[in-house]
């Protein structure tokens, strides 16, 4: 009768939502209502709809150690993690948070909560922490990766911090330009604790080939220098200080159509070696339309070679 058509009409609501949100509906649940009744009397689910939802329960054992950069273990780390679960019941989200810290060895474990997959954060206020740190594991279902999980103490996963260095107040500025990729010369300014103080300049050229009518992709090449004074690539996130020598006057980035992994990006650091400063700073140059030249850059306003930056203090004038 009506009653029967409204269920009808919510089984059937339900059924597309599940499917337009992905959540795990079980058959169980909807012969139960489709008989008329209720959530509560539903079966807990089986086959393949239960196995899916049983994932959601896959007991979580993690360890893992924190070293710093000679390889010392870190005491006191501290490590938050966070796992989405399901109840006993399979009714409802449950959302595991938690925080957990290194003992003398580094050693930290993380138990005691089930998910189908874990995410954490390792920190200490007297360290960095490492890009290269993962973040993310995988414990069951179609997300796993295959990659064994440290379950054991002997297994431990390692975790890398680097000591915090001496800090000091950083003029920080940022900036981006763009020009057709013809050769032309693009004057990007550095500039010091005043705003219009003008302390280097660097200057961008870049010349780009006809895109492959097939792959889109195409020939390209940068030029970035810097007038009246040198640049030094960096690779090392941990490196604060400049150095005092090897600087060049200008450095060429290149990519063909061909090369494998071709982009038509790339993210660059650089140390800025200025006539009365240093500088550091983080480039990003793309050549998709035209060629995009932006970067955020610290430099030192006393003319030293620390650019390792205060987070609670500015040099900034304006």
């Amino acid at each position: 009768m009506f009653s029967d058509y409204l269920v009808s009409a919510f089984v059937s609501i339900l059924l597309c939502v599940s499917m337009l949100f992905n959540f795990g509906v079980s058959e169980a649940l909807v012969q139960e209502l489709s008989k008329g009744g209720s959530a509560q009397s539903a079966k807990k689910p089986s086959g393949r709809s239960g196995e899916f939802e049983q994932l959601w329960r896959t007991p979580i054992v993690f360890f893992g150690r924190v070293l710093d950069e000679t390889n010392c273990p870190v005491r006191g780390a501290q490590v938050s993690y966070s796992a989405n679960s399901a109840d006993e019941q399979l009714t409802r989200e449950v959302r595991y948070e938690g925080t957990v810290f290194s003992d003398e060895r580094g050693i930290f474990k993380i138990s005691g909560i089930r998910g189908r997959s874990l995410t954490l954060e390792v920190s200490h206020p007297r360290y960095y922490g490492s890009s290269s740190n993962l973040l993310g594991f995988d414990y069951a279902g179609e997300l796993h990766t295959g990659r064994g999980v440290p379950d054991t103490e002997s297994d431990a996963l390692i975790f890398r911090l680097h000591h915090k260095g001496q800090t000091v107040a950083l003029v920080e500025r940022n900036g981006g330009l763009h020009k057709p990729a013809d050769g032309a010369t693009m004057e990007f300014p550095l500039r010091g604790k005043a705003r219009d103080q003008i302390i280097g300049r660097v200057l961008v050229r870049g010349w780009k080939a006809q895109p492959d009518p097939q792959t889109g992709r195409y020939d390209w090449r940068v030029k970035v220098a810097v007038e009246d004074g040198g640049l030094l690539e960096s690779t090392n996130e941990f490196e604060f200080t400049a150095p005092l020598t090897g600087y060049v006057s200008a450095l060429e980035f290149a990519q063909s159509k061909g090369d494998q992994g071709w982009s038509s990006n790339v993210r660059k650091k650089f140390f800025f070696k200025l006539p009365k400063y240093f500088a550091r700073g983080e480039a990003y140059i793309d050549t998709y339309h035209d060629l995009y030249f932006s970067m955020n850059y610290f430099v030192n306003p006393y003319g030293a070679a620390n650019l390792e930056k205060d987070p609670t203090q500015t040099a900034n004038e304006q």
